[in-house]
């Protein structure tokens, strides 16, 4: 909990907009109220520079490189048929539990939906896997639902094939909680062994519900301690394209394989593309969004470095 809390603390600085706003308030406050005009001058225009760099696509290439690490799903038939039953993660992203007069289908970002749209695709594939959508968020329960039907009736996807996760407050808590899920799917479960019935030397013995009874007394059978059953196979994870690369491993590192199946590029050209000549080069929110992408998941990455 103390390292949730810490890794939430720092990562707010570390954001292109919160970076160049806690640099330019430092330098302000250093030139104006402190000896240090100097550091303070030299605050605001790394601040500035930063602002540009990030704002102007510097790390788009860098995004790139990330997002191109999975390859996008598109199985083979003879794929496809190895792949069945394989049941299908979907990581996803909160609805905010604040009031609101919006249907909850208005409430969350678009890159879930896309997210969804693609594991909604992978499921409709496989016909007999399973749908599995994490949904954090502080949001009841049946506005989360809610939100599902609605989008599962929008792509005519039967509800019995999905379950919902809730209450994971990052990646480490979605995994543990699908692999738990996928281990009370019926078609995973492993049925207990019955432990063979021991005769009694010279006397046959009749085996009754895990029994023995040997020479008019009865004695219980030793039944082995059955290990809790593992997923024989991997699921097929969805994720944001820059996200999947962590997101296998910290899966894997729980003890689940996962195939990848990106759901949403934020990068469609792996270059930055070239601007009109009518354009001027301004930065864009786009490039700053961007940005905060690829130092989330630097950052999520180091994270998951220092946690071992």
């Amino acid at each position: 909990m103390v390292g949730f809390i810490l890794k939430k603390l720092v990562s707010q600085f570390l954001y292109p907009l919160q970076m160049v706003s806690t640099l330019f308030l430092a330098g302000w406050v250093l030139k104006r109220f402190t000896r240090f005009k100097k550091t303070g001058s030299a605050l605001k225009f790394l601040s500035l520079a930063l602002f540009i760099f990030f704002g102007c696509g510097g790390l788009y290439p860098v995004l790139s490189r990330i997002e191109r690490e999975v390859p996008v799903f598109d199985p083979t038939p003879e794929q496809i048929a190895q792949y069945r039953n394989y049941p299908v993660v979907v990581l996803g992203q909160g609805i905010p539990k604040e009031y609101s007069d919006l249907p909850p289908r208005y409430r969350e970002r678009g890159l879930f939906a896309l997210r969804l749209l693609e594991g909604v695709r992978v499921a409709k594939m496989l016909p007999q896997s399973t749908l599995i959508v994490s949904m954090g968020g502080k949001a009841d329960e049946s506005v989360r639902w809610q939100y599902l039907n609605d989008f599962m009736q929008t792509v005519n996807f039967p509800t019995n094939r999905v379950v919902m996760l809730g209450g994971a407050r990052d990646t480490t808590d979605e995994a543990r909680m699908a692999i738990a899920a996928i281990r009370e799917l019926p078609a995973w479960r492993k049925p207990a062994q019955q432990p063979a019935a021991i005769p009694a030397a010279g006397k046959p013995a009749a085996a009754t519900n895990g029994v023995d009874v040997a020479g008019g007394k009865t004695v219980a059978a030793e039944k082995p301690a059955a290990p809790p059953p593992d997923p024989p196979q991997p699921v097929i994870l969805v994720s944001s394209a820059s996200h999947l690369p962590r997101g296998i491993r910290i899966f894997a590192k729980n003890g689940m394989a996962a195939i990848p199946a990106p759901g949403e590029y934020e990068t469609i050209t792996p270059e930055r593309p070239k601007t009109n000549w009518y354009e001027l080069p301004f930065p864009d929110d786009r490039y700053l969004r961007q940005s905060s992408s690829v130092i989330r998941e630097c950052f999520g990455r180091l994270w998951e470095k220092i946690k071992r």
